[in-house]
């Protein structure tokens, strides 16, 4: 648990120049390029977290190199460096391949949905409240936990620095809305 706060704490200290590109493909294309540049195309990973603060973007992964060690190693991408940060167990399931609750970037995490993800909470938030200086925050795309693929989802956090508020949407892995908590805007 000290671990993923470490982890947490980091991304709000450390940074990258990538600059928001209002979270179009191209935004999440860089992004994707970035991590298979690093780890490859055929790399599998327990979870990706995008997170973007004053200073620019953070990308933290939990990579699997070898999903039959079940082990991932966390990394941090911030200011065009890659650091290492920790070792985590996978918790095995009983009967489950390890490839079940891993994902790799191409198979199934697409720039277009990823967009269209942050474009669709923005609107809703604009819909409901009528304020115009959303961001994206954060972005991270959480495996299943029960060896269940189609549980995969997108956790979204958008900002606005006018209402000094966050809004948390969670969508499925194909892009439909699952869950919006947006702090009684209704």
């Amino acid at each position: 648990m000290k671990k993923i706060l470490v982890v947490f704490v980091l991304l709000f200290m450390m940074s990258c120049n990538r600059k928001l590109q209002d979270a179009s493909e191209q935004y999440f294309d860089g992004i994707k390029s970035e991590v298979t540049d690093k780890f490859g195309v055929n790399s599998y990973f327990a979870g990706l977290t995008v997170t973007e603060s004053a200073q620019g973007t953070v990308i933290s992964v939990l990579h699997c190199s070898n999903p039959q060690n079940l082990e991932t190693n966390c990394y941090v991408y911030a200011k065009g460096v890659w650091k290492e940060m920790y070792k985590q167990p996978l918790k095995a399931l009983p009967n489950i391949k390890p490839e079940n609750f891993l994902f790799k970037l191409d198979e199934k995490i697409d720039s277009y949905t990823l967009s269209k993800i942050v474009k669709s909470a923005q609107k809703d938030i604009r819909d409901r409240i009528h304020v115009n200086d959303l961001k994206l925050y954060q972005l991270a795309v959480r495996p299943p936990k029960s060896g269940n693929v189609s549980s995969m989802h997108y956790q979204v956090t958008i900002k606005s620095d006018s209402l000094q508020r966050d809004f948390y949407y969670r969508y499925n892995i194909d892009g439909t809305l699952y869950d919006a908590e947006l702090n009684n805007t209704e």
